[in-house]
């Protein structure tokens, strides 16, 4: 690799060996880096072994001689002439980029070192650190708030999908079970028939079991009873006490209503702004005395980007509405949906 033309100036050295020149040794500087030191310090092939990141510099290296030591220790002895005097002037910063076994690589100083063999180099040009570090800070903050408002909004994603999943394996199951009974009905209905209208040689008996069996799974086609425990008395006026939480019990008969809103989880709720019912742990502003209760709001962060809730309160002092303040943990939406099992 080609050395540098000293010839207009002296460069010092960034590194200088410790090693001290003895016997046979001579001294050498890195073609690539930089360094000077002593013959010792090198490889077998003559090559730098200064570090340089992970590995060894391994660049070239030429022999110098009293003419190149003695502009070194003249160049060394005018700066320290100029620190002296106070009439070093703080020279702006200099970068050299380059491309090194597939990697790039960025050096920063305080003044321009010669320029140096390796890699793909390009020209040294001068690099305000401190601005571009600034930028890129900037950038570097910009691209971890954009991460994660990606992740919050995909682990929300993640949450529906559970939910729509469960739901969907269920009606799955509801709609398996139906298929079944509407195949026994098409495969049998006849058969039970003609038994029962007495054109099929059968007995009574066996018509009674015939109608029996039709009517049992009928009844599993048909939408299913209420499962209230209310007992079959119209009689009781029903004096309900309260569990404190949401089962209410007539101490007379012991019918059983359980009013218990099963609350859906936060997480699963819409953020595109729907109004929503919602449970919440008041802060400030609570709509009934008790920190946890029930309000109504919504969450536009599908729209704006903010993932906020935003909900009424009730101002105990002047009796009237007020923005809520706490913390959501459940959900239900504003009016339950009536599912319509009726046949036409």
């Amino acid at each position: 690799m080609p050395t540098e033309n000293r010839s207009a100036t002296t460069n010092i050295p960034p590194v200088i060996g410790e090693t001290p020149l003895g016997g046979s040794f001579y001294a050498v500087e890195c073609t690539r880096c930089g360094w000077l030191g002593s013959s010792e310090e090198l490889t077998d092939d003559c090559q730098c072994t200064q570090p340089d990141g992970e590995h060894a510099c391994l660049g070239d290296t030429d022999e110098i001689g009293p003419e190149r030591l003695l502009g070194i220790v003249q160049a060394m002895a005018k700066q320290q002439g100029k620190h002296q005097s106070g009439t070093v002037e703080t020279p702006e910063p200099y970068g050299y980029l380059r491309e090194v076994e597939g990697r790039c690589q960025l050096s920063v100083g305080p003044e321009r070192p010669a320029d140096r063999a390796g890699g793909y180099a390009t020209p040294w040009a001068a690099v305000f650190a401190g601005e571009q570090v600034e930028k890129l800070r900037a950038e570097l903050a910009e691209m971890t708030t954009f991460r994660d408002n990606a992740a919050s909004h995909m682990m929300r994603i993640r949450s529906e999908a559970t939910a729509l999943e469960k739901e969907r394996d269920e009606l799955r199951a509801q709609l398996a079970e139906r298929d079944a009974l509407l195949t026994w009905w098409k495969n049998h209905l006849g058969v039970h028939l003609s038994i029962l209208f007495g054109t099929s040689g059968h007995t009574p008996e066996e018509a009674d079991k015939s109608a029996d069996d039709i009517i049992r799974r009928a009844e599993q086609l048909a939408p299913q009873p209420s499962t209230s425990t209310e007992p079959n008395t119209p009689l009781c006026d029903h004096d309900f006490t309260d569990d404190g939480q949401h089962l209410l019990v007539c101490t007379a008969c012991g019918y059983t209503e359980d009013h218990d809103p099963k609350w859906r989880p936060i997480e699963t709720a819409p953020t595109d702004g729907t109004l929503v019912r919602l449970l919440v742990e008041f802060e400030e502003n609570s709509t009934e005395d008790d920190q946890q209760a029930p309000t109504i709001g919504h969450n536009s962060f599908q729209n704006n980007g903010a993932d906020e809730w935003q909900f009424a309160g009730w101002n105990w002092s002047q009796d009237c509405y007020t923005s809520g303040q706490g913390t959501p943990v459940g959900w239900l939406p504003l009016f339950d949906s009536v599912a319509d099992t009726t046949k036409s």
